[in-house]
């Protein structure tokens, strides 16, 4: 399920971030991967 996380992704896409003082920008459940063989993950 993409839909929930893709404002994150967006707001990161851009050179620059505009954001209130004090506001915190939260980004819930990272998830990450790797593939491809010990070599090229070394």
């Amino acid at each position: 399920m993409v839909e929930p996380y893709i404002a994150s992704i967006i707001a990161m896409a851009g050179d620059k971030i505009h954001m209130a003082k004090g506001s915190m920008m939260m980004i819930h459940n990272p998830l990450s991967g790797g593939w491809g063989e010990a070599k090229d993950l070394r």
